[in-house]
C-alpha cells in the first residue's frame, strides 16, 4: 500500500488494485498476472503490473508506447512490470525500463 501528497491511497486486494479517496473504495483494475506493486503519484495516476490507471480506465503500458519502442522493450524484457510513476507520467518499470507514454 502506498500514498501520495493529496492523501489518495493505492492497494492490492487479491488480483485487483484499489484507490481509497474521499472516503471511498474505488476499483483501479485487475492485475494481468500476480504482482505486488503498486504506485500513485500526485497527479492520480496509478501503475500496476502492467497497467497504467487514470481517470477511471485502464490502460496496456505497451499500448501507450510508439511502436518502435514498444518492439524494443518485448524484445528486451520477458514481461512489463510497473514499479512507480512521478508527477509527469513516467513510468519506472522492472529491468531499469522508464517509459514515458504518449
Amino acid at each position: 500500500m502506498t500514498f501520495n501528497d493529496r492523501g489518495q491511497i493505492v492497494g492490492i486486494d487479491g488480483w485487483r488494485a484499489f484507490l481509497w479517496k474521499d472516503g471511498r473504495r474505488i476499483d483501479a483494475g485487475e492485475y494481468a498476472e500476480l504482482a505486488y506493486t503498486v504506485a500513485i503519484n500526485n497527479r492520480g495516476q496509478i501503475v500496476h503490473s502492467a497497467i497504467l490507471w487514470q481517470n477511471g480506465r485502464t490502460y496496456n503500458l505497451l499500448e501507450l508506447l510508439k511502436e518502435q519502442d514498444r518492439t524494443l522493450i518485448k524484445k528486451r524484457l520477458p514481461r512489463l512490470t510497473a514499479v512507480d510513476i512521478n508527477d509527469r507520467g513516467q513510468i519506472f518499470c522492472e529491468g531499469g525500463v522508464l517509459l514515458t507514454p504518449e
